[in-house]
């Protein structure tokens, strides 16, 4: 019986000769896969990482941080790999037929903003922005207006809404990136704000229940340019 590796370049295989006489045959064992760099080091969603060391051939899945990551096999020694949307801070592993490997160092993920809560409200009303990434927020803006903000984890942060009203796209800075709300963000001041009305027709005389924002104080109520009775049961209906 013999025992021989061989270390070509970009990675190593091992072999097991086994005799008998005439009879001889050799298997060979790949080595387990090893990340020795990848590049960048930091990156939101989207953004390709090249990932260098040996044994990727057979790689079948990347993961970054805890979240699967679409990748392309370039050659044994190199994988090109997309950051995907929800990636958090971590480790880039790769799984193999050979066995697994991880970084030694993680891959800092950018912030990402994926809900927010309520998606409106006034000046100094307190809303929560869920994602990933949040907790070393630097800055938080509605439109170009800053906000006070605390955040509460790696996932959620509390801001307050500045006095602004409108329609309003939420970006949150970190020393990594910028991530901006899919949703808008609809700041309605201090004036009164028509969110909904409950149902959406009616035959005349019958009652319908209008919710919104800053409603006590109002001294009229129109359809269209005509005057109808109300009341105010709530500052939101």
């Amino acid at each position: 019986m013999r025992i021989r590796k061989n270390a070509p370049r970009g990675g190593c295989q091992w072999y097991l000769s086994v005799g008998l006489g005439l009879l001889s045959t050799s298997i060979a064992f790949a080595a387990a896969p090893n990340i020795t760099s990848f590049s960048p080091v930091q990156g939101v969603a989207g953004t390709p990482v090249q990932i260098s060391g040996d044994g990727f051939s057979s790689t079948t899945d990347v993961l970054i941080g805890t979240e699967a990551a679409v990748f392309q096999i370039l050659s044994d020694s190199f994988i090109l790999a997309t950051v995907p949307r929800e990636a958090s801070t971590g480790t880039i592993q790769l799984v193999t037929s050979s066995g697994i490997t991880v970084s030694q160092s993680p891959f800092v993920a950018g912030p990402f903003i994926k809900e927010l809560n309520p998606e409106f409200g006034a000046p100094n009303e307190s809303i929560t922005i869920f994602g990933r990434n949040l907790g070393n927020a630097t800055a938080v803006h509605f439109g170009n207006d800053p906000a006070t903000f605390i955040a509460l984890g790696d996932t959620q942060l509390s801001a307050r809404v500045p006095n602004s009203a409108g329609l309003k796209t939420i970006t949150v800075t970190t020393p990594v990136a910028q991530a901006s709300s899919e949703t808008l963000f609809e700041a309605t001041g201090l004036i009164p704000f028509v969110r909904e009305f409950i149902p959406e027709f009616a035959p005349p005389g019958a009652t319908i229940t209008v919710n919104g924002k800053n409603f006590i104080g109002n001294t009229s109520f129109h359809f269209g340019t005509t005057p109808a009775p109300f009341v105010v049961t709530a500052d939101t209906q």
